[in-house]
């Protein structure tokens, strides 16, 4: 995994395998296995957000076992039931969570979580037993000798007419399937340190394409909250808003992303 973008971030091909736990501002949240993103990432004023990157046809499952709030910018309705808290993330989308240590708000059913390892709590249940099968009353002991109700007995030579079967015997019980034990979840401490960015040297303008752009792009989302996606491609509505910006900030509103936009930029992205 590589650094990225806003704090420190995880980038690439983000597949769990398994259940995977990460810190933010003390509070511990799960990643459920199946998730796939293309980053991760923790930022903000005082480390309390964490933003996550998924992919389109992708999906991000995220949990808390206390039930704590997982505010997000993208209104993306929580999950919350009496075993905890949890959010679905559907590609493509870029969300910025700030979780807070207070109870959520019932919303509903389950969270729709994947399967796998809960960090650490109990196996899959037991497959129930086989309820035995109840045994035939027997009515009076059969008379020895008899093989029917016909004739006499071999033994005695008591009639038969009244002879009856003995009950038979209760079929055993199957022994239960032992539960298969949980697999474990590993944590993974994610550290933040300061935003940084490099929007390079080179004047970005409409149609410039590149990681420079990659770079701009990420600035416009965390300081316009633009949500845009984070594709190397510089187009002309972004180039209007670009306009704006500068006009606000008493630069020349010409849509050319030079040495001076960039500074007054990335200035107010590192804040």
């Amino acid at each position: 995994m590589g650094l990225v973008g806003v704090g420190v971030a995880y980038a690439g091909d983000l597949t769990f395998s398994n259940d995977v736990n990460i810190v933010v501002n003390g509070m511990t949240f799960t990643i459920h296995s199946g998730s796939t993103g293309s980053s991760l990432a923790v930022g903000g004023t005082g480390d309390t957000t964490f933003t996550v990157v998924v992919p389109a046809s992708e999906s991000w499952v995220i949990s808390n076992a206390s039930g704590y709030s997982l505010a997000n910018n993208a209104n993306i309705t929580q999950s919350c039931t009496g075993t905890g808290s949890a959010v679905t993330v559907s590609g493509s989308a870029t969300v910025i969570f700030t979780p807070v240590a207070t109870a959520c708000t019932p919303v509903g059913g389950g969270a729709g979580l994947s399967s796998g390892g809960g960090g650490g709590g109990g196996g899959g249940g037991a497959t129930p037993a086989t309820p035995a099968t109840p045994a035939t009353p027997a009515t009076p002991s059969a008379i020895p000798g008899c093989s029917g109700k016909v004739g006499f007995s071999t033994v005695n030579g008591q009639s038969c007419a009244t002879n009856t079967t003995p009950a038979t015997p209760a079929t055993p019980a199957t022994p239960a399937t032992p539960a298969t034990p949980a697999t474990p979840a590993t944590t993974l401490t994610v550290t933040a340190v300061p935003n940084t960015y490099n929007l390079g040297t080179v004047t970005l303008k409409n149609g410039s394409k590149g990681n420079d752009v990659k770079e701009l792009q990420r600035v416009l989302n965390k300081i316009l909250n633009l949500g845009l996606k984070v594709d190397g491609q510089l187009g002309p509505k972004t180039i209007t808003v670009i306009k704006t910006w500068q006009k606000n900030h008493g630069l020349k509103a010409d849509g050319l992303v030079g040495a001076k936009t960039k500074a007054a930029m990335k200035a107010e992205a590192e804040k």
